[in-house]
Protein backbone atom coordinates (compact mmCIF):
# COMPACT_ATOMS: atom_id res chain seq x y z
CA UNK A 1 0.00 0.00 0.00
CA UNK A 2 1.36 3.39 -1.02
CA UNK A 3 1.01 6.35 1.33
CA UNK A 4 0.12 9.10 0.59
CA UNK A 5 -2.34 7.55 -1.88
CA UNK A 6 -1.45 8.19 -5.55
CA UNK A 7 -5.03 9.27 -6.29
CA UNK A 8 -4.30 12.39 -4.22
CA UNK A 9 -1.50 13.44 -6.57
CA UNK A 10 -1.69 16.76 -8.38
CA UNK A 11 -2.26 14.99 -11.69
CA UNK A 12 -5.85 14.65 -10.47
CA UNK A 13 -6.24 16.87 -7.43
CA UNK A 14 -7.44 20.48 -7.53
CA UNK A 15 -6.99 23.20 -4.93
CA UNK A 16 -10.71 23.89 -5.17
CA UNK A 17 -11.47 20.26 -4.25
CA UNK A 18 -9.77 20.86 -0.91
CA UNK A 19 -11.58 24.17 -0.38
CA UNK A 20 -14.92 22.55 -1.14
CA UNK A 21 -14.23 19.78 1.36
CA UNK A 22 -12.96 22.26 3.95
CA UNK A 23 -15.91 24.66 3.70
CA UNK A 24 -18.42 22.31 5.32
CA UNK A 25 -16.15 21.61 8.30
CA UNK A 26 -15.34 25.28 8.78
CA UNK A 27 -19.04 26.20 8.70
CA UNK A 28 -19.85 23.51 11.26
CA UNK A 29 -17.12 24.44 13.75
CA UNK A 30 -17.79 28.18 13.32
CA UNK A 31 -21.43 27.63 14.26
CA UNK A 32 -20.43 25.53 17.28
CA UNK A 33 -18.08 28.18 18.70
CA UNK A 34 -20.22 31.14 17.66
CA UNK A 35 -18.04 32.96 15.12
CA UNK A 36 -18.33 33.92 11.47
CA UNK A 37 -16.79 31.18 9.30
CA UNK A 38 -14.97 33.98 7.41
CA UNK A 39 -12.63 34.19 10.44
CA UNK A 40 -11.37 30.66 9.73
CA UNK A 41 -11.33 30.49 5.94
CA UNK A 42 -10.71 32.94 3.14
CA UNK A 43 -13.39 33.69 0.58
CA UNK A 44 -12.75 32.16 -2.85
CA UNK A 45 -14.21 31.03 -6.14
CA UNK A 46 -13.09 29.18 -9.27
CA UNK A 47 -12.99 30.87 -12.66
CA UNK A 48 -13.47 28.05 -15.15
CA UNK A 49 -12.64 27.49 -18.79
CA UNK A 50 -10.13 30.30 -19.22
CA UNK A 51 -7.43 30.27 -21.88
CA UNK A 52 -5.36 33.34 -21.08
CA UNK A 53 -3.77 33.32 -24.51
CA UNK A 54 -7.08 34.82 -25.65
CA UNK A 55 -7.88 38.44 -24.89
CA UNK A 56 -11.57 37.65 -24.42
CA UNK A 57 -10.72 35.21 -21.60
CA UNK A 58 -8.44 37.73 -19.91
CA UNK A 59 -11.16 40.39 -20.03
CA UNK A 60 -13.73 37.98 -18.60
CA UNK A 61 -11.38 36.92 -15.78
CA UNK A 62 -10.60 40.57 -14.98
CA UNK A 63 -14.32 41.34 -14.66
CA UNK A 64 -14.78 38.40 -12.29
CA UNK A 65 -11.84 39.62 -10.21
CA UNK A 66 -13.34 43.12 -9.96
CA UNK A 67 -16.70 41.73 -8.82
CA UNK A 68 -14.97 39.57 -6.21
CA UNK A 69 -12.88 42.48 -4.92
CA UNK A 70 -16.05 44.57 -4.57
CA UNK A 71 -17.62 41.77 -2.52
CA UNK A 72 -14.59 41.69 -0.22
CA UNK A 73 -14.61 45.49 0.09
CA UNK A 74 -18.25 45.40 1.19
CA UNK A 75 -17.28 42.90 3.90
CA UNK A 76 -14.38 45.10 4.98
CA UNK A 77 -16.66 48.15 5.18
CA UNK A 78 -19.15 46.18 7.27
CA UNK A 79 -16.44 45.14 9.74
CA UNK A 80 -14.61 48.47 9.79
CA UNK A 81 -11.45 47.08 8.15
CA UNK A 82 -9.49 49.98 6.65
CA UNK A 83 -7.47 48.11 4.05
CA UNK A 84 -7.46 47.72 0.28
CA UNK A 85 -8.59 44.21 -0.73
CA UNK A 86 -6.08 41.98 -2.51
CA UNK A 87 -6.78 38.69 -4.25
CA UNK A 88 -4.51 35.83 -5.23
CA UNK A 89 -4.95 34.19 -8.61
CA UNK A 90 -3.69 30.61 -8.75
CA UNK A 91 -3.69 27.73 -11.14
CA UNK A 92 -6.31 25.36 -9.70
CA UNK A 93 -3.93 22.44 -10.32
CA UNK A 94 -0.52 21.79 -8.75
CA UNK A 95 2.22 24.31 -9.50
CA UNK A 96 5.12 23.66 -7.09
CA UNK A 97 4.11 26.93 -5.40
CA UNK A 98 4.50 28.78 -8.72
CA UNK A 99 1.77 30.25 -10.91
CA UNK A 100 0.53 32.56 -8.13
CA UNK A 101 -0.11 36.28 -8.55
CA UNK A 102 -1.69 38.94 -6.37
CA UNK A 103 -3.73 41.81 -7.82
CA UNK A 104 -5.84 44.67 -6.51
CA UNK A 105 -8.00 45.14 -9.60
CA UNK A 106 -8.99 43.55 -12.86
CA UNK A 107 -7.08 46.26 -14.72
CA UNK A 108 -3.90 45.15 -12.95
CA UNK A 109 -4.47 41.67 -14.36
CA UNK A 110 -5.02 43.01 -17.87
CA UNK A 111 -1.78 45.01 -17.74
CA UNK A 112 0.42 42.06 -16.74
CA UNK A 113 3.60 41.60 -18.71
CA UNK A 114 3.91 38.52 -20.90
CA UNK A 115 6.41 37.09 -18.41
CA UNK A 116 3.98 37.36 -15.50
CA UNK A 117 1.11 36.07 -17.60
CA UNK A 118 3.16 33.00 -18.51
CA UNK A 119 3.96 32.52 -14.84
CA UNK A 120 0.26 32.54 -14.03
CA UNK A 121 -0.37 29.93 -16.73
CA UNK A 122 2.31 27.60 -15.33
CA UNK A 123 1.22 24.09 -14.33
CA UNK A 124 2.86 20.77 -13.48
CA UNK A 125 3.59 18.76 -16.59
CA UNK A 126 2.94 21.74 -18.83
CA UNK A 127 -0.81 21.08 -18.95
CA UNK A 128 -2.80 23.92 -20.48
CA UNK A 129 -4.38 25.98 -17.71
CA UNK A 130 -8.11 26.50 -17.91
CA UNK A 131 -9.36 26.85 -14.32
CA UNK A 132 -8.12 29.43 -11.81
CA UNK A 133 -8.68 29.62 -8.08
CA UNK A 134 -9.32 33.22 -7.01
CA UNK A 135 -8.67 33.62 -3.29
CA UNK A 136 -9.05 36.53 -0.90
CA UNK A 137 -5.66 37.74 0.30
CA UNK A 138 -5.20 37.77 4.08
CA UNK A 139 -2.45 39.94 5.59
CA UNK A 140 0.17 38.10 7.63
CA UNK A 141 -0.12 39.51 11.15
CA UNK A 142 2.92 37.88 12.72
CA UNK A 143 6.14 39.81 12.16
CA UNK A 144 9.76 39.94 13.22
CA UNK A 145 11.24 42.79 15.27
CA UNK A 146 12.28 44.35 11.93
CA UNK A 147 8.76 44.09 10.50
CA UNK A 148 9.32 41.03 8.30
CA UNK A 149 6.22 38.82 7.84
CA UNK A 150 6.12 35.45 9.63
CA UNK A 151 3.72 32.59 8.96
CA UNK A 152 3.21 29.37 10.93
CA UNK A 153 3.54 25.96 9.27
CA UNK A 154 2.00 23.05 11.17
CA UNK A 155 3.10 19.41 11.20
CA UNK A 156 0.28 16.95 11.87
CA UNK A 157 0.51 13.35 13.06
CA UNK A 158 -2.56 11.11 12.91
CA UNK A 159 -4.71 14.15 12.18
CA UNK A 160 -3.52 16.20 15.15
CA UNK A 161 -1.22 19.23 15.26
CA UNK A 162 2.09 17.96 16.61
CA UNK A 163 4.75 20.56 15.85
CA UNK A 164 5.31 23.90 14.18
CA UNK A 165 7.92 25.87 12.35
CA UNK A 166 7.81 29.43 11.06
CA UNK A 167 8.47 30.72 7.56
CA UNK A 168 10.02 34.19 7.59
CA UNK A 169 10.60 36.32 4.51
CA UNK A 170 12.09 39.76 5.10
CA UNK A 171 11.93 40.56 1.37
CA UNK A 172 8.15 40.20 1.15
CA UNK A 173 5.27 42.33 2.38
CA UNK A 174 2.55 41.13 4.72
CA UNK A 175 0.24 40.40 1.78
CA UNK A 176 2.68 38.57 -0.51
CA UNK A 177 3.35 34.85 -0.91
CA UNK A 178 6.22 34.08 1.50
CA UNK A 179 7.10 30.79 -0.21
CA UNK A 180 10.12 31.94 -2.23
CA UNK A 181 13.91 31.36 -2.23
CA UNK A 182 14.40 34.35 0.09
CA UNK A 183 12.43 32.64 2.89
CA UNK A 184 14.13 31.40 6.06
CA UNK A 185 12.77 28.96 8.63
CA UNK A 186 12.89 28.76 12.41
CA UNK A 187 11.63 26.04 14.73
CA UNK A 188 8.91 26.37 17.33
CA UNK A 189 11.46 25.46 19.99
CA UNK A 190 13.50 28.53 19.08
CA UNK A 191 10.84 31.14 18.38
CA UNK A 192 7.59 29.73 19.75
CA UNK A 193 7.76 32.24 22.61
CA UNK A 194 7.70 35.02 19.99
CA UNK A 195 5.13 33.75 17.50
CA UNK A 196 3.36 30.79 19.12
CA UNK A 197 0.63 32.50 21.14
CA UNK A 198 -2.10 30.93 18.97
CA UNK A 199 -0.19 27.79 17.97
CA UNK A 200 -2.18 25.41 20.16
CA UNK A 201 -5.44 27.25 19.52
CA UNK A 202 -6.46 28.85 16.24
CA UNK A 203 -3.49 27.64 14.19
CA UNK A 204 -3.95 24.03 15.34
CA UNK A 205 -7.71 24.23 14.75
CA UNK A 206 -7.36 25.39 11.15
CA UNK A 207 -4.67 22.77 10.44
CA UNK A 208 -6.75 19.94 11.89
CA UNK A 209 -9.83 21.04 9.94
CA UNK A 210 -7.65 20.91 6.83
CA UNK A 211 -6.69 17.31 7.63
CA UNK A 212 -10.36 16.38 7.95
CA UNK A 213 -10.93 17.97 4.55
CA UNK A 214 -8.09 15.94 3.05
CA UNK A 215 -9.74 12.78 4.36
CA UNK A 216 -12.98 13.82 2.71
CA UNK A 217 -11.11 14.50 -0.53
CA UNK A 218 -9.55 11.04 -0.41
CA UNK A 219 -12.95 9.44 0.11
CA UNK A 220 -14.32 11.31 -2.90
CA UNK A 221 -11.41 10.20 -5.10
CA UNK A 222 -11.85 6.58 -4.02
CA UNK A 223 -15.47 6.65 -5.04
Amino acid sequence: KVSPPPVMGWHARKKSHHYEALSSYVSEIAELIGIDSWNLMTDWFVSKDKCLDRESCRIELAAEVDNFIMKIKDQYDLLGIDREPVVFIKNDSGTYGLGILSVRSGDELLSLSNRKMRKLMYSKGGVEVENFLIQEGIPTRLETADGGPVEPVVYLVDGQAASWFYRINEKKSDIENLNSPSATFQSYADVGHLYGENAHGWHALVAELSMLAMGKEFSNYEH
